[in-house]
């Protein structure tokens, strides 16, 4: 969705709450509270943000988050169980 923002954007908390729909059922990100420009020369990723059940496995990728939301979004229901953290 940011693939020409420059400089690059990771979201850091691509969850179904955080993607809207508009009028023509076009998808857009809101939320950007934890969102950071993107260093890719940058090896200092020590941070982790993002709702649980959505946050990326390792450094942040917004795909990881997206693959999480998409069952969601298409069947209604969560898409990830959440327990006692």
């Amino acid at each position: 969705m940011h693939h020409d923002c420059l400089p690059p954007i990771v979201h850091l908390d691509i969850s179904s709450k955080n993607i809207l729909l508009d009028s023509e059922y076009e998808a857009c990100v809101s939320d950007f509270g934890t969102a950071k420009f993107l260093n890719p020369d940058s090896t200092n990723w020590s941070a982790l943000a993002g709702t649980y059940g959505y946050i990326a496995p390792g450094p942040p990728l917004n795909s990881s988050a997206f693959r999480n939301a998409l069952p969601e979004a298409l069947q209604g229901n969560k898409g990830v169980l959440c327990g006692n953290i």
